[in-house]
């Protein structure tokens, strides 16, 4: 389409390009690490330390280059946590050892008190002081709420997850009452990780469940993430609308499938939902 005034004066161009024909946002969709939360501190001083509580001395600068190698290779060997042949807590234990071992500690040290370390790091992960929220979660969560736009989290995310986002005070958003089933979808719960199609069509049916009266199809939907193929492409692929959150190059991409929105501050998703549905209303 030509970029004429009105267009370049958009702080989100795109976005009217992009989505002009859908007809208004009634769910937004968020992945969780990395875009509500993320790891406090470094992996490399968090498994030091809890090392370090039983005697064991690894190299703290080799710990992070060690976890992510070990990560990759279990996520391409074992994608979803192992499951189901395995359980995420063994998935973890494998991984937290592999790292430890290639750290410079003997294996045979390590052994002697990995399941004290192991447990301390499984643990201490699940709690709020090991996760920072996004500045702007609250204050998006909060204003899609009241505006009557549902949200719900997609995230490939062990059993913990759930703990988490409560004791980082974020859970009102994602479920009405105890008794109301959670609007959170993790890929341990669903036994597919993003950017399989079954982990958004679960979390949508999940909200279409609750919801039967506000008529969500995926043409509805916006799904906010940090990652190309798991976030964006993903939710491109089964229908769902795609915004980049891009914290480091706020620019716009159209992939091989569609294009997406970009936005590299989470609070910017608000104008991105007004501008669409102030194109289409709900």
């Amino acid at each position: 389409a030509p970029k004429t005034a009105a267009f370049r004066a958009n702080p989100f161009p795109n976005v009217t390009n992009l989505f002009c024909r859908i007809p208004g946002i009634r769910l937004v969709t968020f992945d969780a690490t990395g875009t509500l939360i993320r790891p406090r501190g470094s992996i490399s001083d968090q498994y030091a330390a809890a090392c370090r509580r039983y005697g064991l001395k690894p190299d703290t600068q080799k710990i992070r280059d060690n976890f992510m190698k070990h990560w990759k290779r279990m996520s391409d060997e074992q994608p979803c946590f192992g499951l189901p042949a395995r359980s995420s807590r063994d998935w973890w234990s494998e991984l937290v050892k592999s790292t430890i071992v290639d750290s410079g500690c003997s294996h045979e040290d390590v052994e002697r008190v990995f399941e004290p370390v192991f447990n301390d790091l499984f643990t201490d992960y699940c709690k709020k002081e090991l996760w920072d929220i996004d500045p702007d979660a609250h204050m998006v969560l909060r204003d899609l709420t009241n505006k009557g736009v549902r949200v719900a989290i997609v995230s490939n995310f062990d059993e913990r997850l759930p703990q988490i986002v409560e004791d980082i005070g974020i859970h009102k958003y994602f479920r009405q009452t105890k008794e109301s089933p959670s609007m959170i979808t993790s890929s341990v719960e669903i036994g597919y990780e993003k950017p399989h199609r079954k982990i958004f069509h679960s979390a949508l049916q999940k909200i279409q469940n609750m919801y039967p009266h506000d008529n969500i199809n995926p043409e509805n939907c916006i799904h906010v993430g940090d990652h190309i193929n798991k976030d964006v492409t993903g939710a491109l692929q089964y229908g769902f609308n795609a915004c980049y959150y891009n914290t480091e190059k706020p620019e716009h991409y159209t992939t091989n499938i569609g294009e997406y929105c970009t936005i590299n501050k989470l609070g910017q998703l608000l104008k991105v939902v007004d501008i669409l549905n102030n194109m289409h209303p709900i």
